[in-house]
């Protein structure tokens, strides 16, 4: 059994980058939040955004693409220059593929107005032990903030967040 466990890998490592496999053997559970129908700029169309403790998975009609938390260099929060609409910018290094195309950036649009109500899909003591009690069971507000505030303390990353006004940035950590 082992040996045939050994030659699996050895032909998937192959077949496929190493991000792709290590996520296949990572995954375990269930994601601790699903967020449905993300408008997302690059890579381009709508996608459900499932987020796990070790990588994100985004699954629109026709495309998958899963990123290991390793994978992230830093998160950017921009507004749009009619400031109805702010970009969350996520950016990842080695880029996600798409045949010949490389995105070294995913971005997210969300408009400035819209709520959300979001349920966990973990313990109230889970999230006690591994996140501090940062975010709660259910949490709800402004789209960008919720979810912004879920990824800075789920994949522990300092934000740049840019304000129009000053032209200048500042740094928020956890």
């Amino acid at each position: 059994m082992l040996l045939n466990k050994q030659i699996f890998l050895k032909y998937l490592f192959k077949l496929f980058p190493y991000n792709f496999v290590y996520i296949i053997f990572k995954a375990s559970g269930d994601a601790l939040v699903s967020l449905k129908e993300m408008h997302c700029l690059q890579p381009r169309g709508r996608y459900e955004i499932k987020l796990y403790s070790q990588f994100i998975h985004l699954r629109g009609k026709t495309y998958d693409y899963s990123v290991p938390k390793e994978n992230f260099v830093r998160f950017y929060l921009l507004p749009h220059p009619d400031e109805r609409q702010i970009f969350f910018v996520l950016q990842v290094n080695p880029p996600i593929t798409h045949g010949q195309t490389r995105y070294y950036f995913i971005i997210l649009l969300f408009n400035n107005e819209d709520e959300i109500n979001l349920d966990l899909n973990c313990s109230e003591q889970m999230l006690l032990e591994n996140y501090n009690g940062a975010i709660t069971k259910n949490m709800s507000g402004l789209t960008f903030e919720v979810v912004t505030k879920l990824y800075k303390v789920c994949y522990y990353f300092c934000f740049f967040v840019f304000t129009r006004s000053k032209y200048k940035f500042k740094t928020s950590s956890v």
